[in-house]
């Protein structure tokens, strides 16, 4: 059974600008982010949620 979703990723062309549509239209907040040099990207993880038991779902851009 689901119980919940960890993260979902969301590939953007700029990612200054993704995170700010989604802080300013829903208030989601940077809860971390990191260069992936492996990948040549730079991603950032935004909390959607926090859940009852203490978990939270995530953003990735």
């Amino acid at each position: 059974m689901l119980t919940r979703i960890d993260h979902i990723g969301i590939a953007c062309f700029d990612l200054d600008k993704t995170v700010e549509f989604y802080r300013a239209t829903y208030g989601f907040e940077v809860f971390h982010s990191e260069v992936n040099e492996e990948q040549g990207v730079r991603e950032a993880m935004l909390k959607i949620n926090e859940t009852s038991d203490g978990g939270a779902s995530y953003l990735q851009l």
